[in-house]
């Protein structure tokens, strides 16, 4: 199994940051203080879980309880997200190529009450 590293996650927070550039203030603020987070840590492994990545990011930063479990979240959902992408399998991946391949146009069908 491949690991993600910090580096990795560090960059997709930042591509996050990029994202959210004309998101909400709360948004653009919860990514500043997940890179704030990152600053302290040296391993991805405390984010895998979001109950750890809550119990670290509440040592970290001295803000409220819901800015905490927002920024675990974002740390836990990009950390799982990497290393999902990171292992599949070529099998899987060839899968997923040949369904979206086959699956073709979506068609919306107005229904009635």
């Amino acid at each position: 199994m491949n690991s993600v590293t910090l580096q990795e996650l560090m960059t997709e927070v930042s591509n996050e940051k990029e994202y959210l550039q004309y998101g909400t203030t709360y948004r653009k603020e919860t990514v500043r203080l997940a890179e704030q987070v990152l600053s302290y840590v040296h391993d991805v492994k405390p984010f895998l879980r979001r109950d750890i990545a809550l119990a670290y990011v509440g040592k970290v930063l001295n803000v409220n309880t819901e800015r905490q479990k927002d920024v675990a979240k974002m740390l836990n959902v990009i950390v799982n997200d990497l290393y999902l992408r990171k292992n599949m399998s070529d099998e899987l991946l060839e899968g997923l190529a040949e369904r979206r391949k086959n699956r073709g146009s979506l068609k919306l069908k107005l229904v009635l009450n």
